[in-house]
């Protein structure tokens, strides 16, 4: 059952005091953020459109984000511990910010494998980095099964992971802005296929 595989919780303050305080080291270096997905040719391409999406991003180097990293790391193997899942290779860290107007319209975020790849995007981890005060907007919210919908929570240090074939949105950032962190966990296509 895919609800099986949505989980949901909140940093320590510990945990979340490590985030935000590298969270700070790369917040100036974002650009807008593209779309992206895979031509007829099987090649990755990316393009704006900010009727769909509209937010900043930045992708930290390892180094920059390597506290942040180890914590999602060690969240993920320990909230899927007991699946038959090899959750251990998570990909680039993504910083987001959704300002006043930002938004990203339902999609997912499984891209296929290309030529050579054995794993994509198989969990999709988002974590809020604002208090709920700061922002009104900016829900993620999810799609399950039978229409069932599902949110993050709106708390600072809040966090949900589940298959990035699940179709999801950020609503429309009504009033200030939103940031959040989002993580990859790469999975072989049977992997993905096991939690459908």
């Amino acid at each position: 059952m895919i609800e099986d595989y949505v989980k949901s919780g909140r940093l320590s303050a510990r945990e979340l005091s490590t985030v935000l305080k590298e969270a700070e080291t790369y917040k100036k270096n974002t650009f807008a953020a593209s779309l992206g997905g895979l031509n007829e040719k099987r090649e990755l391409v990316s393009y704006t459109n900010e009727d769909i999406r509209k937010s900043d991003i930045y992708f930290p180097a390892t180094q920059e984000a390597r506290k942040t990293f180890n914590i999602i790391q060690s969240l993920i193997i320990q909230e899927y511990a007991g699946k038959k899942l090899d959750v251990a290779h998570i990909s680039e860290v993504q910083f987001v910010r959704y300002p006043l107007g930002g938004k990203f319209d339902w999609h997912q975020d499984i891209i296929g494998l290309r030529p050579g790849e054995v794993k994509t995007r198989g969990l999709t981890f988002s974590m809020n980095l604002s208090d709920s005060d700061e922002y009104e907007g900016g829900n993620l919210t999810l799609k399950l099964p039978e229409e069932k919908i599902m949110s993050l929570g709106r708390e600072k240090g809040s966090w949900i992971v589940f298959p990035s074939f699940i179709r999801h949105r950020v609503d429309e950032v009504t009033r200030g802005s939103r940031e959040a962190i989002v993580v990859w966990s790469h999975l072989t296509m049977p992997e993905i296929q096991s939690m459908k």
